[in-house]
């Protein structure tokens, strides 16, 4: 009953099965028109109902017959270009439990808003027009809050309130640039907090009498077990590092304001750190490095080879990361200490210009015991991947090598070795190295390991550029109606 979504890699329901649940859920409560061209709330809406949605339609206004469902504890609207919520709504709805505005065109919320005191839920996440919100004082059973994506300037609640809330995303809050002293230390409940890409600047340490709030909240919070953070410097992380063993997730970004880079990491490992902009001999980092499960060198200096780092920070061969990232970094060798890295399992390299003739040894290589994949791009003094002498037992892990953007590249090795498992050689350029089997798939092209032709396979591409051709025209398609909102409220305001 599932059917090809329009992205890649999705699904939808047929529409006879859509149309059967929904009916089902009429039955028991709820009632749904998510993702249709409604424009007005339908008239008739039974007073029994406990659950609506209305998410991603093209609705402007709520009207007063849905102030009639004082049983509803769901109501989902977002994605509707609504600008404003009707004052006495949040009066006559008071059993609600979950509500999300996410990307409506709402400036702000009545003060009614606290008569929601069951409320579990508050979702505002990328409402571009958000300024102000009452204040929280009344809202104690709030367990999940996004304002993520908001022009919110402060935040609206004080200490000592929302004692029970878990989750908490200020990512993006680009406007955000005073928080209050204990606003944070009162979240006791905290488990999940994302405050990455956000204005607000953190002070290592509180002062007495002091208005803001400090680093050293966050590390108050003995609940917290997912971090999202960005620093402008390291340091905050002069403090002791004993608070990075209790998250079991982090993604905690240092990149001072003034440097700017394009790099966006793909993966989403458990623990990932990334530094743009920073001397690797800056002190504070060990405990990062010693806990992070991906590291991402961003446009950072102070060493010319990895040992430089791990011996200066005492690292003891960042024995847990699997995932290292090295762009636009001057690195002249890629050289660690011997037992370094032996849980890696990913090896990328960027844009590092001072590289010459190869990109790692085979001696290093050995100590890799569990690299499955190397990735290499825009190196250009590099002639070969990997040099020197090599036996069949090393690598017995690795799958996938991947480059581009390598014009003085002459091969891989120096020598042709055995690799069992080796599924895939990616060359962006299309580029054929002497002495490879090679099929073209999608504009890449693969290394089969045990095959002794040479072999075109175009068959899945007309399928491919439909779809990807669709979803560049429905992303157009979104621009398009994202622009008119925005010169709609411009004209109005």
């Amino acid at each position: 009953m599932l059917e090809q979504g329009e992205g890649v890699g999705t699904v939808r329901m047929h529409g006879l099965a859509r149309d059967m649940a929904i009916w089902i859920s009429i039955e028991t409560g709820f009632f749904c028109q998510a993702g249709t061209s409604v424009t007005i709330i339908p008239q008739k809406l039974q007073k029994s109902l406990t659950m609506i949605s209305f998410m991603n339609c093209n609705i402007t206004r709520i009207p007063s017959q849905l102030f009639r469902c004082s049983r509803m504890t769901v109501l989902l609207l977002q994605g509707n270009p609504l600008e404003k919520i009707p004052d006495d709504l949040f009066r006559e709805v008071r059993a609600l439990r979950v509500l999300n505005l996410s990307g409506t065109l709402i400036k702000s919320l009545p003060s009614t808003l606290l008569h929601l005191v069951q409320l579990r839920a508050f979702l505002v996440r990328d409402c571009c027009y958000l300024e102000k919100l009452p204040l929280f004082g009344d809202l104690c059973e709030l367990q999940m809050l996004d304002l993520s994506g908001t022009r919110l300037r402060e935040l609206p609640w004080k200490r000592g309130m929302l004692g029970n809330l878990r989750y908490l995303n200020l990512s993006h809050t680009i406007y955000l640039e005073n928080i209050e002293t204990g606003t944070l230390r009162g979240l006791s409940s905290l488990e999940a907090l994302d405050i990455s890409s956000s204005a607000y600047k953190w002070d290592v340490m509180g002062n007495v009498g002091e208005p803001r709030a400090a680093f050293d909240e966050l590390l108050s919070l003995q609940k917290l077990s997912v971090l999202h953070l960005r620093l402008n410097s390291a340091n905050c992380l002069t403090l002791k590092s004993y608070w990075l063993k209790r998250l079991r997730k982090f993604n905690i970004k240092i990149s001072p304001r003034s440097c700017h880079s394009n790099y966006l990491p793909i993966q989403h490992d458990e623990k990932r750190v990334i530094l743009r902009g920073v001397d690797l001999m800056t002190g504070g980092l060990e405990g990062l490095f010693c806990n992070a499960s991906a590291l991402d060198l961003v446009n950072c200096g102070g060493m010319d080879n990895l040992s430089e780092v791990v011996v200066r920070h005492n690292l003891h061969g960042l024995s847990g990361l699997k995932s290292l990232t090295i762009s636009s970094s001057i690195l002249e060798g890629i050289v660690p200490k011997r037992g370094c890295l032996g849980m890696l399992k990913t090896l990328e390299v960027v844009d590092c210009r001072r590289l010459e003739n190869q990109l790692v040894s085979f001696s290093f290589l050995r100590q890799l015991k569990n690299l499955e994949e190397i990735k290499v791009g825009e190196c250009r003094r590099i002639k070969r991947l990997i040099a020197g002498s090599a036996s069949n037992s090393e690598l017995p892990k690795l799958k996938t090598i991947e480059m581009w953007d390598m014009v003085n590249l002459k091969g891989v090795c120096t020598r042709t070795v055995h690799r069992p498992v080796l599924e895939r050689i990616g060359l962006e350029t299309g580029r054929l190295l002497k002495g490879s089997v090679f099929s073209y798939i999608n504009n890449t092209v693969r290394f089969q390991s045990n095959v002794n032709t040479f072999e075109k396979e175009m068959d899945n591409l007309p399928d491919q550029r439909k779809r990807q051709k669709h979803e560049l025209e429905l992303a157009d398609r979104n621009d398009k109606i994202a622009t008119k909102q925005v010169k709609r409220v411009a004209a109005k305001s």
